[in-house]
């Protein structure tokens, strides 16, 4: 057991707005820090007050599926200030990351059924995710932080499937433009909750990463 110590975000107003790329800093919510005893981390290095975020979000279901997927990001940057902005922007890049790989697990299922050229709809795909990777991730809310000992500042953000949908649905729309004849169709707001209760589910398969130093 080694003596860590636990920030709890008390978030008045979690409407977090930053950019996916890490660029700009969020608004830092106001936080009290408490100190406590906590287990090692476990093996994944993530410690586990961290990963009992994630396990408990991972654990709140939609009648098809999981409700939220989970980002966490670290850094260590000589102060709390910056360490808690950069590791919160790395926690929006690693949602970013994942719903990138919904939209290729989402584009397996549509293909199944697909009368456009396959060739379309891959490039399709490819544009939604590089449309994602530059959009402002909204609709994220930071869950929990925490400080290891060495000054280490980890954050967990998680995003909703109703927010996910619509960040997916807004690349999409701007993906169409650039892909003349891609069956768009498919991706809107509506028609593809099935495939992405099903994207969810594959993607809160994996073991937790986290994006760092």
């Amino acid at each position: 057991m080694s003596r860590t110590v636990f920030v709890v975000a008390l978030t008045v107003a979690v409407g977090l707005i930053a950019t996916s790329c890490g660029t700009g800093a969020p608004p830092q919510p106001a936080t009290r820090v408490i100190v406590v005893q906590e287990p090692a981390p476990v093996a994944t290095g993530i410690p586990p007050s961290i990963m009992q975020v994630r396990t408990d979000a991972m654990q709140v279901r939609e009648d098809d599926g999981p409700a939220f997927a989970v980002g966490i990001g670290t850094a260590n940057m000589g102060t709390i200030a910056r360490s808690r902005s950069t590791a919160t922007n790395r926690a929006l890049g690693e949602i970013t990351r994942q719903l990138g790989v919904m939209v290729e697990y989402m584009a397996i299922d549509f293909g199944a059924g697909a009368e456009s050229d396959p060739g379309v709809q891959l490039e399709f795909q490819l544009e939604i995710q590089r449309t994602l990777a530059r959009q402002t991730l909204r609709g994220v809310d930071v869950v929990a932080e925490y400080m290891a000992a060495d000054g280490l500042y980890w954050v967990a953000a998680r995003i909703s499937r109703q927010e996910a949908a619509r960040e997916i649905v807004s690349a999409a729309n701007a993906a169409s433009a650039l892909v003349p004849g891609a069956n768009a169709a498919m991706w809107a707001l509506g028609m593809m909750d099935e495939a992405l209760g099903n994207a969810f589910g594959q993607n809160n398969e994996h073991p937790p990463v986290y994006l760092g130093d």
